[in-house]
This record gives C-alpha cells, sequence and structure tokens, in this order.
C-alpha cells in the first residue's frame, strides 16, 4: 500500500505577520503545541519594498472574503452551525475549487 494513499489531507490557512506573529485569517482547529509549516507567499525583494501589487490585492480581497464567512458563521442559531458540522464531517475529505480573486 503506498503510504500516501493512507493519509488524510491536511488543511492550509492563510494569514499575515502582525508584530513579528504569524495570525491566522480564519479561526483554525490547531492543537496548542502542533507542528506547523509556514511559508510565504512571496519573498519580498528589496527593490520591489514587499509583496507586489497584484499580489497584495489579491491577499486583501482573500482576507475581506474570510472575514465576511466568519461575520455570516457568527449569526447563524446553534441548530444550524451544528446542521453546517454534521454536514461538514459527512463530506470529509471534500474539496473545494479555489475562488478566483481576479
Amino acid at each position: 500500500m503506498n503510504p500516501a494513499e493512507t493519509l488524510s489531507p491536511v488543511p492550509s490557512y492563510v494569514g499575515h505577520v502582525r508584530n513579528g506573529l504569524v495570525v491566522l485569517d480564519a479561526d483554525a482547529s490547531l492543537i496548542e503545541g502542533q507542528a506547523v509549516r509556514v511559508e510565504p507567499l512571496q519573498v519580498p525583494s528589496a527593490e520591489a519594498g514587499g509583496m507586489d501589487a497584484e499580489l497584495s490585492a489579491r491577499v486583501q480581497k482573500m482576507r475581506t472574503i474570510f472575514e465576511q464567512w466568519t461575520q455570516e458563521d457568527s449569526q447563524v442559531s446553534p441548530e444550524v452551525a451544528e446542521e453546517f458540522h454534521r454536514a461538514l464531517e459527512a463530506n470529509r475529505g471534500l474539496e473545494f475549487q479555489t475562488p478566483n480573486l481576479t
């Protein structure tokens, strides 16, 4: 058996650096002490002064989308939240298409 066949896909999260710490833009269920990998979306170049404008705009759009989702999620009743949770558990491993951020 191929070991890759038995591993579940791991989620990835988008975040940003604030005061030297990585802050995730969405809620994450990470266990205290869990090992994580942090990879910059783009290494800022000295001459560019940071991320290019297009990438920066796309990251900001993703942040806005995550903020909207978080706000919407906070407004549902506990019963609806439980239905969402059951539906997600029933479809574990379901992969969503990457949203078009252009």
